[in-house]
This record gives C-alpha cells, sequence and structure tokens, in this order.
C-alpha cells in the first residue's frame, strides 16, 4: 500500500475522531476479491471517508481535478495516485483508470461528478460502463444516507467561485452495499454511446436503491433508540 495513500488515511481518521462520525455497514459479504469498480451516490463530501475502511486493499479515486488546487491535500493526493478528472477531458481520466484496474487496484467513481445533497441522481456519466467494458472486473454499487441533523453546509471558494458542500458531523454514516454486477455488453453494441447510457441509468437506479436502504436503516436505527429511551 503507497505510504502516502496511508497518509490520506491518516488525515480522514482524524477528522473522523475530531467530528465524532460513526459509520454502520451492511452487505460486506458482497465485497468481491480482487481490483473492482466501486460505483456511489454523491451526497456530501465525507461520504467517501468511509470506504478506505471498510475496503482494506489501496483504492484510486477519480477526484474532481480543484480538489488537487488545496495545499497540500493536493500534493498528498498526487502522490496517493489519485486520479484528477479535469472538466471536458473525463476519457483521459477513464483511460488511466483502467491502466489502474488492470495493474490490480480497485477505482471509486462518482458517476454524477459533484455532490448532490440527495439520492436524487444527477446526470451521470458513462464512465463506468467504460471501464467495465475495457476490464470486465465487477462493478460493486454502494449507497450513502447521513440523517440531515449531521450535516453541515460548508461555503468556500475555488477558482474563484463559491462552491457548497456538506460535511458530516456527529451521527452515522449509513453504507449499504449491494451484490456485484459484471457488464453483460452485446459486442456489435457495447461501442454504442446509447447502449453505455442505458446501462449507467440501470447502475444508479440500484445505487439510488441503496442509499433508500441506508437510509430506511438509519430511521430503524433511530426508532429502535427512541423506543428504547421511552
Amino acid at each position: 500500500m503507497n505510504f502516502w495513500y496511508r497518509v490520506t488515511i491518516g488525515i480522514t481518521g482524524t477528522y473522523y475522531r475530531l467530528a465524532g462520525m460513526k459509520m454502520r455497514v451492511s452487505g460486506m459479504e458482497n465485497i468481491p476479491p480482487g481490483p473492482k469498480i466501486i460505483v456511489g451516490n454523491h451526497p456530501n463530501a465525507t461520504d467517501a471517508f468511509t470506504l478506505p475502511f471498510i475496503f482494506k486493499e489501496q483504492l484510486i479515486f477519480l477526484i474532481e481535478d480543484k480538489v488537487f488546487d488545496i495545499p497540500l491535500i493536493g500534493y498528498i493526493f498526487r502522490k496517493a495516485d489519485q486520479i484528477p478528472v479535469i472538466a471536458g477531458q473525463g476519457r483521459e481520466a477513464v483511460k488511466i483508470a483502467i491502466q489502474r484496474l488492470r495493474e490490480g487496484y480497485t477505482v471509486c467513481i462518482f458517476p454524477e461528478g459533484r455532490l448532490t445533497g440527495t439520492h436524487q441522481v444527477l446526470h451521470a456519466g458513462t464512465g463506468v460502463a467504460r471501464l467495465a467494458v475495457e476490464t470486465g472486473v465487477p462493478i460493486l454499487p454502494v449507497g450513502f444516507h447521513v440523517p440531515n441533523q449531521f450535516v453541515r453546509i460548508i461555503h468556500s471558494h475555488q477558482r474563484g467561485k463559491e462552491t457548497i458542500g456538506g460535511w458530516q458531523v456527529g451521527g452515522y454514516c449509513y453504507v449499504t452495499i449491494g451484490e456485484p454486477l459484471r457488464a453483460a455488453f452485446d459486442e456489435q453494441k457495447e461501442k454504442s454511446y446509447l447502449y453505455y447510457r442505458h446501462f449507467t441509468e440501470q447502475l444508479m437506479d440500484r445505487v439510488v436503491n441503496l442509499a433508500d436502504q441506508a437510509e430506511g436503516l438509519a430511521r430503524q436505527t433511530q426508532y429502535a433508540v427512541q423506543k428504547v429511551r421511552i
């Protein structure tokens, strides 16, 4: 495991402890061995912080390139072999991700490309479908949910524009891991954008369903705690 990747785990772990965050994970039995493509919804900036503690291998994230502008963090991410995604150059990032998968790494992608603050899926890129076709590795869908009372909205500025993102402070991040799937493409259609788009929409429907399950688990847990208190 890359030294700098361990540094990123240390940073996220420190935030977890200072922010009083916890997580509850269901579906651990669905995690396949070997390289895979982890795909999830992206409501909050801190949801991805859970993944290095769930998956023991080194993870390669596709990250919006402006994050690499952050002093020190950007340097560490580059050293940790994380992949910047530049607007309008997504295919270049996909090519790098294909190489990492072939080298045996696990790649993490949030196909919506930005924070959403909700389970509702915005327009999702087709990069996951392209990765699956080129490498044949399984796709592992993941759903995240953090109750609203534990999310703080942070305003910042990057490249002259205001950015807004949710950060978990306290409480649990609920993570539901679905069964892995493989892209079974017809050879005559696999290079078709429409076919990629159809597969992506089906995949994101599954991710949304997992996020809804995570929200349901949160509600059940909250109800159980209230029932005990009564």
